[in-house]
């Protein structure tokens, strides 16, 4: 877990850099976390071809027995 800063979706669930979300079934790895305002929990992520992309993780859920976010 990051020491610095503990992050929460919008239900409460702890969420950390390092850990994968399922996205249009590919599976990628949170590289940072961040609020912005007005826009929520931003997660950023490397997709396939190479490129920093980034999606609002907020509302999503932590499914235990995939070891996964995924959308609610």
């Amino acid at each position: 877990m990051n020491k610095d800063r503990a992050y929460t979706t919008a239900y409460g669930e702890v969420i950390d850099v390092g850990q994968k979300f399922i996205l249009n079934d590919q599976i990628y790895k949170i590289e940072k976390l961040q609020v912005i305002r007005y826009a929520g929990l931003i997660a950023s992520y490397t997709n396939s071809e190479g490129k920093l992309k980034k999606i609002n993780i907020g509302i999503w859920t932590y499914n235990a027995e995939k070891n996964l976010w995924v959308q609610k």
